[in-house]
């Protein structure tokens, strides 16, 4: 299905009506006029609002949020509202009566009713040609007829919680008042693409005017104005920093009883990107190393040693401080170019490797089955990761075999996961290549020596976004969604590389080289130890 059209572009067909200069725009709270606000709908002039406790229905100003006019309810348990703004019909959906009511918007009298194929019937949105119901108790959103309420299609609902719904002209939107979320649907698969942070804590009714989207907050009885099109434009949304003294530490141990000829540690060195910043100047000890990079770019201190006898041991540290955030990419699907866009210098993100092996016949059928004739790179991207999520199941069972192996298998671990998502997308033309970090397990003073890592891809117009299918392999699509394009506030990154790095080889944090003359008993350890940042 053609996704070109842009989804503003779109609404701005779907609604002549709405005046050219948007009476909403702009960031804004109105009060609503009862205590319990549920559905809202805007219909190109004003907004209508139900009311939970009054069971009244208000026509309301969005410029102050002034009563134009009321009437009562259908019924005693109003939710949610939707207009068809052509056929002046509003819809009002009641959890009591469990109907939808048709009612005629200038003389306000209910033209017609049929019972809702859902049982708690929370959330209407209105397409144009379908009307969207969810229940709030349900994992469901069906499209149906407006006439009679026959099913036309059923998708799943972003999450268990679902309220309020809209339609922007290209997309459906629901909200969840226990998640505090609003996510924006593909409404053909229920796939998540966007996830926004409610301006409350109880939204419940969600509109579109413009490139505003409209969130009624059940407790604090307003609308908030959430401008999308800056999100768009800003294309990254961080929250939530927190502040660390991280120090990392790795060891090459010789027991003997011979000597080690040589030896090298080599540590990433981090640096301030999207999701951290550093608050200090990272410090290398002890003494003595000297500074290089790979054919990635990747920068690390390195410690080369000599004749290192039974007994001794060779210690490198990295200390620094650093505030990490929960960052989240919001992109739109239509602005992600073609893959002519991408840039010739992303060849390197384009090889073949030991661990990917791109041209094996496994993964082409497999990229071939995920991806069919899809051309966007985005959705080309996100069919991979789904099939990835879908065949695979986490287990850390150790070894890091190559793609190929790992997706017959049907399991892995995170790196696992990475190598077959960075093959899949390299054989189907996506630049791909991984981050690797240190993480704070459980409290703020932890430790971790298990590390992760995930792919990061390349989409034209947007840059380098994380795409986390180990993450992501969760049973709703919100969950689901969560591991494409956000990082949580626990995820150093130290690593981006490529993969086969002429000083890491396939791994992320750290490497050891050693040579040993005779016998050697060599063991290599690396951790890394957390502590709350205080200046």
């Amino acid at each position: 299905m053609e996704r070109s059209l842009f989804f503003l572009a779109a609404l701005v067909l779907l609604t002549s009506s709405i005046p050219a200069k948007d009476a909403l725009a702009g960031e804004k709270r109105i009060k609503t006029p009862g205590s319990c606000p549920t559905g809202i709908a805007f219909d190109g002039k004003n907004l209508w609002v139900a009311d939970h406790k009054s069971d009244v229905i208000y026509e309301i100003s969005p410029d102050d949020g002034k009563v134009v006019s009321s009437f009562p309810a259908p019924a005693n348990r109003p939710a949610g509202v939707a207009v068809d703004p052509a056929a002046k019909t509003l819809f009002v959906s009641d959890l009591g009566e469990k109907r939808i009511y048709l009612i005629d918007m200038e003389s306000q009298i209910v033209v017609h009713s049929f019972e809702s194929p859902v049982e708690n019937p929370a959330g209407l949105a209105w397409d144009g040609k379908a009307l969207y119901v969810s229940d709030s108790r349900e994992d469901k959103i069906h499209s149906i007829d407006a006439r009679d309420g026959t099913t036309i299609n059923t998708i799943p609902a972003p999450s268990e919680n679902v309220t309020g719904l809209a339609f922007d002209g290209k997309y459906l939107w629901a909200a969840d008042r226990v998640e505090d979320e609003i996510y924006m649907i593909d409404q053909r698969d229920g796939e998540v693409i966007n996830i926004v942070k409610s301006p409350g804590k109880y939204p419940f009714g969600i509109a579109f005017s413009g490139q505003n989207l409209l969130v009624a907050d059940y407790q604090s009885d307003d609308i908030t104005l959430v401008d999308v099109e800056k999100l768009y434009k800003e294309k990254v949304v961080k929250w939530d920093g927190k502040k660390y003294r991280v120090e990392f530490f790795n060891e090459l141990n010789n027991y003997g009883p011979d000597q080690l000829v040589s030896g090298d540690i080599y540590i990433a060195v981090p640096q301030s990107l999207d999701s951290q910043n550093l608050l200090e100047e990272v410090v290398f000890e002890p003494s003595g190393y000297a500074t290089v990079k790979d054919q990635f770019g990747q920068s690390f201190a390195h410690y080369s040693y000599k004749d290192a006898t039974a007994g001794e041991f060779k210690k490198a540290v990295m200390k620094t401080a650093v505030e990490l955030f929960n960052v989240r990419y919001f992109i739109d699907p239509e602005k992600t170019g073609k893959l002519s866009d991408i840039p010739k210098g992303m060849k390197i993100y384009l090889e073949d490797g030991d661990k990917y092996l791109i041209n094996d016949s496994f993964i082409k059928s497999s990229v071939k089955e995920a991806v069919g004739d899809e051309k966007s790179p985005y959705w080309i991207v996100r069919k991979i990761y789904n099939h990835v999520i879908k065949k695979m199941g986490y287990d850390l069972s150790g070894g890091w075999n190559a793609a190929p192996t790992v997706l017959k298998r049907g399991s892995g671990s995170c790196s696992e996961y990475t190598f077959v998502m960075i093959s899949m997308l390299r054989a189907a033309g996506i630049p791909a290549r991984y981050a690797g970090s240190i993480v704070v397990r459980g409290d703020d003073a932890s430790w971790d020596d298990v590390y992760h890592r995930w792919v990061e891809v390349y989409l034209p117009n947007y840059g380098w976004i994380p795409v986390d299918s180990q993450k992501g392999d969760k049973p709703t699509p919100a969950k689901r969604a969560k591991g494409f394009g956000e990082l949580d506030n626990k995820l150093l990154i130290t690593t981006l590389s490529g993969g086969g790095s002429k000083f890491l080889e396939w791994t992320y944090n750290s490497n050891v080289f050693y040579q040993c003359k005779g016998r050697c008993k060599v063991s290599i350890e690396s951790i890394a130890e957390w502590e709350p940042y205080i200046q």
